[in-house]
C-alpha cells in the first residue's frame, strides 16, 4: 500500500473496522502473526520437519495476494486503460530485465538484490498506509507534525534493515531465499561493519525516540481504544524489522545470513500476504463497479486471485525451464529470478493502485463507501460490472490458473515426498518417479540427479550412477556431482581421474561448503595413495577448516598426519554441530 498524503473524512460510528474487530486485529494489524511467533517460541516445534510443506502455505496465502493486484489492474477494460503505463509499460520492462538476467547472471543477481532490498520497503509502506487508514476511519485527528513522525518511525525501521542487509558481513548464506547458486544470489553493497554498527545504533535510538513521541502525540489527541489498530501496526513493523535488525547489530549475528533469517523472512512475507488479502477482499467487496476490480467476495474472490497469482508464478518457470526455452535450472537461479520479477512487478503496480490520496481508494478504505467513475461516493444500487474480459478469455485464463496451482502443489509434493523423504529412505524407485515428474513440471535440476547417483552407487550400479552425475553436470556444474564422480573413480582405483574430479568440484561451486569439504578430504586420501603426503596434508588441513565438526574428516586428518610423520596434530578449530555429517553419501541432496 502506497504512503498516503491526505485522507477523506472519517466514517460514521460503527464503521471503524473493515471486516470486524477480530479479523482486523488478527489479519490486518499483526496480532495473528504475534500469536504465531509466541506459540512457536513457547512450544518449540521442529520446523525442519514441516519446512518442505511451506510452499503450500505460500500457495494459499502469498500467491493469491499477487493475484489480487493482477485482478485490480487487468480485470476490467477501464482498469487496464487507467493503469496502462504500469500494466503494459512497466510490466514489459520488468520481464525484459528477467530475460536479460537469464542470459547474464550478474544482471540476474542485480535483479534479485533489488527485489530483496525493496521487499521490506514494500511491507513498510503497507503497514504505514494501514496505520493511517485506521486512524482516519476512527476519527483520530492527525496533524502534519504527527504524520511526519509516524512516517519517520516506519522509514527509520526500514533503514535499519537496509543496513543489516548490506553490511559487509551479510553474504546471504546458502539458503535459497538469498542465494540459489554462485551465479544467482543476493549481492550486498558491502558497507563496512565499522560504519554500519554505530550508524545502526544511532538510527535505532532515533527510531525509538520518534516512535515514542509519535504515540504520545496520538494518545493526547484521542482515546486509547481508537489507537489500538495503528499502535499494533507500529509494533508489527518493529517486530518484523527494527528490533531484529538492532539485535543483529548488538549480537553481530548476521541478520541477512543463514537459514534462520531466511525462514523469518518467509514468515513475514506470509503475514504481509495475509494482511494484503484481508484489505483487498474488503476493497473488492465494498468498491462499486467503477471498473477497478471484481466485486465478488468470499470464496469466489479468493479463487479468482489464487488462479491469477498461480499463473504469474508458474507459467514463466515452465516456459524458461532448461527443457524448454531456458538454460538455468529452477533450483539454481530460475526460481529466484521468477520471484524477483513477480515481486518487482507487484511492487511497481501496487504503488500505483493503493494510494489513499486517490479519491476512489480513499472513499472505500477510509470513508467505507463505494465509488462512481468520477471518484465520488456511490448512492443507490450498484451498477452492473462493465468491461470484463470475454467469457472465452476467462475460461482459458481460468484453466491456465488451475493448471498452474495444481502444478505448484504437485511439485511441492514431489520435492518433499518423492525427493527428500524417498532419498532419506533409500527408495530409488520412488526417487526416479519424482525425477521424471519434476522434469515434467519444469523443476528438473542437478540435485535430484546427484541423489539418484548416490543411491545407485550404493547399490553398486556404477555405470547408472555415472550417467546420473553426468546428467546433473549437463544441467549445471555442481561440486556435489563432481564429488560423486570422484567417489566412483576411487572405487575403480583410478586415482588420477578421481583427483581430477575433486579438483573440478573445488572449481565448480565455491558456496557449497559441504561438498568442498568432502572434495578436500577425499583429495587428501588420494594424494596419500599417490605417495605425496605433503599435498595430502595441505588438502586435509583445508577439509578440516571447511568442516571442523565432521568426524570422518577428523579421522582422515589423523591418518594423514601419521603418514606425514607429524606427532602433534595441527590446530583444530572448534567443533561446530552444524559441521557434522559423515560423508557426501549421507548428505541431504
Amino acid at each position: 500500500m502506497s504512503v498516503p498524503l491526505s485522507a477523506p473524512s472519517p466514517v460514521p460510528a460503527g464503521r471503524a473496522w473493515l471486516l470486524g474487530p477480530l479479523p482486523d486485529l488478527l489479519l490486518g494489524c499483526g496480532l495473528g502473526y504475534m500469536a504465531l511467533v509466541a506459540a512457536l517460541a513457547l512450544l518449540g516445534p521442529d520446523l525442519s520437519r514441516v519446512q518442505g510443506w511451506l510452499p503450500l502455505v505460500v500457495l494459499c496465502t502469498g500467491v493469491p495476494h499477487y493475484g489480487a493486484t493482477l485482478l485490480r489492474v487487468y480485470g476490467t477494460q477501464e482498469a487496464r486503460r487507467r493503469y496502462a503505463r504500469f500494466a503494459i509499460g512497466w510490466t514489459a520492462a520488468v520481464w525484459a530485465a528477467f530475460l536479460v538476467g537469464l542470459r547474464l547472471p550478474l544482471a540476474g543477481s542485480a535483479l534479485i538484490t533489488l527485489y530483496l532490498t525493496w521487499s521490506p520497503w514494500h511491507y513498510t509502506g503497507q503497514n504505514y498506509g494501514l496505520a493511517l487508514m485506521f486512524l482516519g476511519r476512527r476519527g483520530v485527528p492527525v496533524s502534519a507534525a504527527t504524520k511526519s513522525l509516524l512516517r519517520a518511525s516506519f522509514v527509520l525501521s526500514y533503514a535499519l534493515v537496509f543496513l543489516a542487509y548490506h553490511r559487509a558481513s551479510a553474504a546471504g548464506g546458502r539458503d535459497p531465499m538469498y542465494a540459489a547458486s554462485d551465479s544467482y544470489r543476493f549481492l550486498p553493497l558491502g558497507i563496512p561493519d565499522a560504519v554500519t554498527r554505530p550508524l545502526a545504533l544511532g538510527l535505532g535510538g532515533l527510531w525509538a525516540l520518534v516512535t515514542a513521541l509519535c504515540l504520545w502525540r496520538l494518545a493526547r489527541a484521542s482515546r486509547w481504544r481508537a489507537l489500538v489498530p495503528a499502535a499494533l501496526l507500529v509494533l508489527t513493523q518493529a517486530l518484523w524489522f527494527a528490533l531484529p535488525a538492532l539485535g543483529d547489530q548488538v549480537a553481530s549475528a548476521g541478520y541477512s545470513a543463514g537459514v534462520a533469517a531466511a525462514r523469518a523472512f518467509l514468515w513475514i512475507a506470509i503475514a504481509h500476504s495475509v494482511q494484503y488479502l484481508w484489505v483487498s477482499r474488503y476493497y473488492a467487496r465494498t468498491a462499486a463497479a467503477a471498473g477497478e476490480t471484481s466485486r465478488a467476495g468470499g470464496a469466489r474472490y479468493y479463487l479468482q486471485v489464487l488462479l491469477a497469482g498461480s499463473a504469474i508464478w508458474t507459467v514463466p518457470a515452465l516456459l524458461f525451464a532448461p527443457d524448454a526455452l531456458g538454460r538455468v535450472p529452477f533450483e539454481l537461479g530460475l526460481g529466484l529470478l521468477v520471484a524477483a520479477a513477480v515481486n518487482l512487478h507487484h511492487f511497481i503496480i501496487d504503488g500505483a493502485i493503493w494510494k489513499l490520496r486517490d479519491a476512489r481508494v480513499g472513499q472505500v478504505l477510509i470513508a467505507g463507501q463505494g465509488t462512481v467513475a468520477g471518484g465520488g461516493p456511490r448512492t443507490g444500487p450498484p451498477p452492473a460490472r462493465r468491461g470484463g474480459p470475454p467469457p472465452l478469455t476467462v475460461l482459458v485464463l481460468g484453466a491456465v490458473g488451475a493448471l498452474s496451482a495444481a502444478s505448484w502443489a504437485w511439485a511441492t509434493w514431489e520435492k518433499e515426498v518423492g525427493q527428500r523423504r524417498a532419498y532419506a529412505a533409500g527408495d530409488l524407485e520412488r526417487l526416479e518417479r519424482a525425477a521424471s515428474r519434476l522434469a515434467l513440471l519444469g523443476r528438473d535440476g542437478p540435485q535430484i540427479h546427484v541423489a539418484l547417483g548416490r543411491l545407485k552407487a550404493r547399490r553398486g550400479l556404477t555405470p547408472a550412477a555415472l550417467i546420473e552425475y553426468q546428467q546433473s553436470l549437463a544441467l549445471a556444474p555442481t561440486a556435489a556431482a563432481w564429488v560423486g564422480i570422484g567417489r566412483l573413480r576411487e572405487a575403480q582405483e583410478d586415482w588420477h581421474a578421481a583427483l581430477a574430479a575433486y579438483q573440478a568440484a573445488l572449481a565448480a561451486d565455491v558456496g557449497d561448503t559441504a561438498a568442498r569439504a568432502t572434495a578436500f578430504d577425499r583429495s587428501a586420501l588420494v594424494w596419500l595413495r599417490l605417495g605425496d603426503p605433503g599435498r595430502a596434508l595441505a588438502a586435509s588441513e583445508q577439509a578440516l577448516a571447511a568442516a571442523p565438526g565432521r568426524s570422518s574428516i577428523q579421522r582422515h586428518h589423523a591418518q594423514v598426519l601419521a603418514a606425514a610423520g607429524r606427532s602433534t596434530p595441527s590446530p583444530n578449530p572448534t567443533v561446530s554441530p552444524s559441521g557434522s555429517g559423515e560423508s557426501d553419501l549421507t548428505a541431504d541432496p
